[in-house]
């Protein structure tokens, strides 16, 4: 049912744009499982993986620097991956990501905001799952997590009237990374 599940927010994320191609940010088995999939079954063979998707495992300013170009392209979907939702690393892309599409708006933050919310699919633990206790998460837990960010996207969509709102994919509790191939995380660029 989880593959149903992410099957449908795949269908309900393509009708957000006309993407042509992806990005995807993870660590560990959050790119190494779509990775190994987009390896598997390479681009155009046998009607899959139709589009080409560049997976960052890390975050290197040269690479992000070297993707600008398709990191800013309106047709490229943008996909962050964090299963708790804290990665230091995801969350320093998404930054770095942001500031390339304020500069593709001429400095304009709420433009870049409005087409982040449009592009990008934050997969990650639902807000109220602590990994590491294995119990509801407080909201002072929250800080600099992807959700807070999530939180902070939305709240400006809802003031601003925007009808964008953050697309977001849970990943299953409990799932680890290296498990995690079948899950959301290894199936929805898949």
């Amino acid at each position: 049912s989880n593959l149903k599940h992410t099957l449908g927010k795949v269908q309900e994320f393509e009708s957000r744009g006309n993407f042509k191609r992806a990005f995807l940010m993870g660590m560990g088995g959050s790119s190494m499982c779509p990775k190994f999939l987009n390896t598997a079954f390479p681009n155009g063979e046998e009607g899959l993986n139709d589009f080409p998707v560049d997976i960052m495992n890390h975050m290197d300013p040269a690479t992000i620097s070297a993707k600008a170009n398709e990191i800013k392209d309106e047709n490229t979907a943008l996909v962050f991956i964090s299963k708790s939702g804290g990665t230091f690393e995801v969350m320093h892309v998404i930054q770095a990501v942001l500031n390339l599409l304020t500069e593709k708006h001429n400095g304009n933050i709420l433009e870049a905001q409005k087409e982040l919310l449009k592009r990008a699919a934050f997969i990650t633990e639902p807000n109220e799952y602590d990994v590491h206790t294995m119990e509801g998460k407080s909201s002072d837990t929250n800080e600099g997590t992807m959700n807070k960010l999530i939180d902070e996207l939305n709240a400006i969509a809802k003031e601003q009237g925007w009808n964008e709102t953050a697309f977001v994919v849970d990943h299953p509790a409990r799932v680890g990374g290296r498990y995690s191939i079948f899950s959301s995380v290894g199936t929805f660029i898949a």
